[in-house]
């Protein structure tokens, strides 16, 4: 028996190397999915399984040897579930051997990260954390890829087949583009009236990250011909992140987003920037990483006029660099800096080894960063 742990890059790095091609699982609640999540100065593993979205929460201070602390945490919570002892007993010898992995699901990051959304405020003031109890209130709350049901109630009926009401059904991925819309069309027409960005032109936006001071800022030039989703990849290249966790814009009072985001969510594969109300002084929002809960302010200063010839998108300036990735939202990585400015930070070395001795929080260099949407498909 062996089950495959998939872990966030952050984990991984203190855990332990990745086996590229690993084994499948053969335990009942199929792989476990990790993040580390940071809550004041103290940080969790939150496990998540890959069948029935069951959450373990166990401390983080013993990383090294998460593997032998898993099955007992495991088995704590299966026990608060109310799960007879002989399949307790079963499912944790199961987990006994573990491989370490990388994640390969988003729709289980997107799982990931809005149980950390939910804990962000469970525990904000809290003196005393009960992991059990957390990880019990957590399986109770609905999640989006069960088909009208719970984690615990899904892993109830997968461990001892007690249905309590739903189905143990993970919804597929939706693809399906919104009612009235071509997936296929390269001309969308415009989806609010008030839609008013001539072409061709470009916008020049300004992105702001909100909660960290001094500002963390680009001055972005785009064609209001790209998508959504094309604006996306380009924030990410301008940021420095990998696209390893869900993303989401607020726009007019709209959500627009990947499918798995939410049942209100529009997909934004197809939503062009022309067909939006976007004029000098708009704003609007993008979220990344529903765990981090990373925020950008998008200002639109001008519409300008695009020149034959001109290099569109770029970055025009800029200051400071973004958070690295999975550095734990404003509060991690503000301890993140605290540590790594600190030689005699208990955790400065660790923190050193993970963001790398060449992680400058003040660095921006213009000519790298268009390097990098030059590289952006």
């Amino acid at each position: 028996m062996v089950v495959v742990l998939r872990l966030t890059r952050r984990l991984l790095d203190r855990v332990g190397s990745p086996t590229p091609d690993p084994p499948a699982s053969t335990t009942v609640l199929g792989d476990w999915f990790g993040h580390l999540v940071y809550f004041g100065h103290q940080r969790y593993v939150l496990l998540v399984s890959e069948h029935s979205r069951l959450p373990v929460l166990l401390p983080g201070r013993d990383l090294k040897n998460l593997t032998r602390n898993f099955p007992e945490a495991l088995g704590r919570v299966l026990a608060a579930l109310g799960i007879p002892e002989e399949a307790i007993a079963r499912e944790v010898d199961a987990v006994r051997e573990a491989v370490i992995a990388a994640t390969n699901n988003r729709s289980l990051l997107g799982t990931l990260n809005d149980f950390a959304h939910m804990l962000s405020y469970w525990l904000s003031g809290e003196p005393d954390v009960d992991l059990v109890k957390l990880s019990l209130r957590l399986a109770g709350t609905p999640v989006h890829p069960l088909a009208g049901t719970f984690p615990d109630r899904v892993t109830r009926e997968l461990l001892v087949g007690e249905q309590g009401g739903g189905s143990a059904r993970l919804l597929p991925r939706d693809r399906t583009p919104p009612p009235g819309r071509d997936a296929l069309s390269a001309d969308p027409q415009p989806l609010h009236p008030q839609a008013a960005v001539p072409l061709p032109a470009s916008l020049q936006l300004e992105l702001t990250l909100t909660g960290i001071q001094p500002p963390i800022w680009r001055r972005l030039l785009v064609p209001t011909t790209i998508t959504l989703r094309g604006l996306h990849h380009l924030v990410q290249a301008v940021a420095g992140w990998e696209d390893h966790h869900l993303h989401e814009f607020l726009i007019a009072g709209r959500r627009y987003g990947e499918a798995e985001s939410g049942a209100d969510v529009r997909s934004d594969a197809q939503i062009r920037l022309f067909a939006l109300p976007l004029t000098p002084g708009t704003t609007f929002s993008y979220v990344y990483d529903f765990g981090d809960c990373w925020e950008i302010k998008v200002e639109v200063e001008k519409v300008l006029p695009l020149g034959a010839g001109e290099t569109c998108p770029r970055v025009v300036s800029g200051a400071r660099a973004f958070p690295l990735e999975d550095s734990g939202g404003v509060s991690g990585y503000l301890a993140l800096l605290d540590a790594l400015q600190g030689p005699d930070h208990p955790e400065h070395e660790e923190q050193l080894i993970w963001a790398g001795e060449d992680y400058d929080p003040e660095h921006f260099d213009l000519k790298e960063t268009n390097e990098k949407l030059r590289r952006v498909r």
